[in-house]
């Protein structure tokens, strides 16, 4: 799913826009330290 996904289904339910880049953002950051090799290719 696209970010542009999960916001507009987070809006649809409720979410403040804040709430849900905030929820997004977090929810990816913590995958992409997980494994940075998925997200981070040099």
């Amino acid at each position: 799913m696209s970010y542009g996904q999960q916001l507009c289904v987070m809006l649809k339910s409720g979410i403040s826009q804040d709430k849900a880049w905030s929820y997004i953002a977090q929810k990816h950051t913590k995958a992409a330290m997980a494994n940075p090799q998925t997200v981070i290719s040099w």
